[in-house]
């Protein structure tokens, strides 16, 4: 006996260009499922497709001239009108009643194909904002029609809110932490009757009223796990140009530096667990071979130095003609290896910098590199040695920071512009629920006044990542005493101060990919393709999408 189940992604509305990446977390849940013996598809919503769908055609001249007119505003620090910002909102609310009404059409979409298929269950992967609201109501309509279908969630919104998400839902018959690979297999075996909930790890459940939630397990040995599937037969999204056919490649799980504000050594422990570098070579060859896809990402938060290196030895051995970007260190580990993995086929790597004060780097943040505190000397050492393999390097920052003054603020932007990268995020600060921010935040300046109604606010938050952050909702905390609109704002002047000193924003290393493969100029790209979806551009995003792939896979 076997299961039929679907893998689903629905994330809303696409926000960004990489959400329109293959989804390396659901296709690794694939392999595991038909290495086990049970048959299984994943519909990923999160396509070209999708922005059609979600966005009609009759709103975009109208959008794109408010968000043309607010973004000039903003480039001058000029306050957008309130007469702009209703029009703003009012357009709004109607693709929000929109996009409520498609998302029904999926659902019956979905209801038909489990009855055609005789589907067993379901597997939603969730993540925050739109499409977290969006697959709860997919779910509720699917055991609606279907009340003997199991039901199960996981993904980024249960890592981050595990149990707090069954007091606004309980159409999910299980949640899934943790790593995912054995315990959606068990969960399968749930199905069949061979197994108890309370005997499958990584799970949080509901019996008799009771929240349970069972221990987590991570993956001991990462070779063993099956490679991931991406045919077209089992991942329909991948057919033609729906998808940007980059990579991601699992390499490292883990993280051994507990940075204050990161999930990551949470939900992947603190320490590094790894694939051989002839496993992650292996994984590269079978995309080539198999699709003609040559570029890839790094998917771990923290790949070790000695693993990367070794990867791009083992590129070179092979004589692979490959491109790649992943995370970077910003201490001396990499120093004498940027030249190999230039060679190898590395063309950007994402450092998480997060302040360029010392004294933000020490207090609020606790970043370290490889075990050690990390200085500021360090960071200027390592973008300087990156820059001169010609390896694009990406600044990822924080700002402002949870214990920021004038004298940091004027710190770190000094110090970036004479570091100068070649692209800069900046991010706002995120109070990520089991992390030191949220578990001492008094100790950081971060304000919560009811804790409780705090995480339910933190779940339900929409990020409109596709718009100027004045168009956000609030997040629910204060920072330095300041409420959202106020650090906002000094976010974005911050972010506005590094551009005007000649430093492009915004341009993550997959990005760097993507516009290497379109034969854009960098700002041209970022431009373009945060356009093209803001506005549901869809006949243009198709072409943009359809350039990289082409360019890609010959």
């Amino acid at each position: 006996m076997s299961t039929n189940s679907l893998l689903v992604n629905y994330v809303g509305y696409p926000l960004v260009i990489s959400n329109l990446m293959p989804d390396d977390g659901l296709a690794s849940l694939a392999s595991s499922l038909i290495h086990a013996g049970h048959n299984t598809k994943i519909l990923d919503y999160s396509t070209v497709k999708t922005v059609e769908r979600l966005f009609p055609s009759y709103y975009k001249n109208e959008l794109e001239e408010i968000i043309g007119e607010i973004t000039s505003n903003l480039s001058k620090s000029v306050t957008p009108s309130q007469a702009v910002l209703e029009k703003f909102y009012s357009l709004d609310r109607k693709l929000i009643t929109f996009h409520n009404e498609k998302t029904r059409e999926i659902a019956s979409e979905l209801n038909s194909y489990i009855e055609a298929n005789d589907v067993d269950f379901v597997g939603f992967k969730l993540f925050l904002g739109e499409g977290f609201f969006g697959s709860i109501d997919i779910a509720k309509e699917l055991k609606k029609r279907n009340p003997r279908l199991k039901v199960f969630g996981g993904g980024p919104q249960v890592d981050w809110f595990k149990d707090i998400i069954y007091e606004v839902t309980d159409v999910f018959d299980a949640l899934a932490y943790g790593e995912g690979e054995e315990t959606v297999v068990q969960l399968a075996e749930y199905v069949e009757g061979k197994k108890e909930m309370g005997e499958i790890n990584n799970l949080i459940y509901k019996k008799n009223g009771q929240t349970i939630m069972t221990p987590i397990k991570r993956i001991e040995n990462l070779n063993e796990l099956p490679f991931p599937v991406y045919d077209e037969e089992t991942y329909s999204a991948m057919k033609g140009d729906d998808k940007i056919k980059i990579i991601l490649l699992d390499e490292s799980r883990g993280c051994p530096n507990s940075c204050n504000f990161c999930i990551h050594p949470l939900k992947s422990g603190k320490q590094w667990r790894t694939k051989s570098p002839g496993r992650i070579v292996d994984e590269m060859e079978k995309m080539i071979s198999d699709y003609g896809i040559r570029a890839f990402r790094f998917a771990g938060s923290n790949t070790p130095p000695a693993l990367h290196r070794n990867i791009a030895e083992e590129i070179i051995k092979r004589d692979l003609k490959v491109t790649y970007s992943g995370f970077g260190h910003v201490g001396n580990a990499y120093l004498e290896s940027y030249d190999i993995l230039k060679k190898s086929g590395c063309h950007a790597l994402f450092f998480g910098v997060e302040s360029g004060s010392q004294y933000i780097l020490d207090n609020s943040i606790n970043k370290k590199s490889c075990g050690k505190r990390t200085t500021l000397d360090d960071i200027e050492k390592a973008f300087s040695a990156c820059k001169a393999a010609g390896i694009y390097s990406i600044a990822s920052l924080i700002f402002p920071a949870p214990l920021e003054t004038e004298q940091t603020k004027e710190e770190g932007l000094e110090f970036i512009i004479k570091l100068k990268p070649d692209s800069a995020i900046v991010s706002l600060p995120g109070v990520v629920l089991g992390t030191e921010w949220e578990r001492n935040h008094e100790k950081y300046n971060i304000e919560i006044a009811d804790e409780q109604d705090f995480r339910i606010k933190l779940m339900a938050h929409k990020p409109k990542f596709t718009y100027p952050p004045v168009l956000w909702d609030p997040i629910p905390y204060k920072i330095n005493g300041k409420e959202f609109k106020e650090y906002m704002k000094e976010s974005s002047d911050f972010a506005l101060g590094l551009e005007k000193a000649g430093i492009l924003m915004h341009m993550t290393d997959e990005m760097l990919v993507m516009a290497k493969y379109s034969g854009m100029p960098l700002k041209e790209f970022r431009d373009k393709s945060r356009h093209y979806i803001s506005i549901g551009d869809y006949d243009n995003l198709g072409q943009l999408i359809n350039r990289i792939n082409s360019n890609i896979q010959n």
